[in-house]
């Protein structure tokens, strides 16, 4: 057998594996997994949806580049979610009871890190507004930036409105716990929030 014949023969070998395990499923449509590269002419998402990560289910690719078969990594979503993904999102979060605030490690340990005392009231201070931020990272089609500017404004909201005489320590520290978001977060969240509301 040539060397050519038996790469031939390995790619096709090792395709069927991967559609045993994957089916390939439509593409393009609402929900529909993004459509894999060459697989069709144009966007991997029909017109006026956007390609959001995360696909994990329903996620087989066919006929894509070079005839080989394997798996979308996102799915195909209306441009902006809808009130219903964002409320099955918010239920979501808290059915499961998710501490929503997560300082960052500087806050927790070396010498600037915060009593229990004072990590109890500002978690309590920030709660909404990290709630509010963590069903943003699980909405699918926003952007980290987007939702890291708006945690942090929701954050110096409320010291202004509950901490007047020490606002600017507050405001500092609520510029520490914003930029203490993850992408691994922010991407895990588009994820799972793009399953969660793939049928809404």
């Amino acid at each position: 057998m040539s060397g050519t014949t038996f790469a031939i023969a390995a790619a096709a070998l090792l395709a069927g594996a991967i559609a045993a395990r994957h089916p390939v499923t439509p593409c393009g449509g609402q929900g529909q997994r993004a459509c894999c590269v060459g697989e069709r002419k144009g966007p991997v998402c029909d017109r006026g949806l956007r390609e959001v990560p995360g696909c994990s289910e329903g996620c087989g690719c066919g006929g894509g580049l070079l005839g080989t078969e394997g798996t979308s990594s996102s799915v195909c979503l209306a441009a902006g979610a809808s009130q219903a993904c964002k409320d099955a999102l918010l239920a979501m979060l808290t059915k499961a009871g998710q501490s929503a605030c997560q300082p960052p490690k500087p806050l927790l340990e070396g010498e600037h890190k915060l009593t229990p005392e004072s990590l109890r009231a500002h978690n309590e201070l920030f709660g909404a507004a990290c709630l509010r931020r963590d069903v943003c990272y699980l909405t699918p089609g926003e952007t980290k930036s987007a939702c890291d500017a708006q945690f942090l404004r929701a954050m110096v909201t409320e010291c202004y409105a509950q901490r007047a005489a020490e606002a600017r320590a507050c405001s500092d520290l609520a510029a520490q716990y914003a930029a203490g978001g993850s992408l691994d977060a922010y991407e895990k969240g588009q994820r799972a929030g793009a399953a969660r509301c793939a049928d809404l």
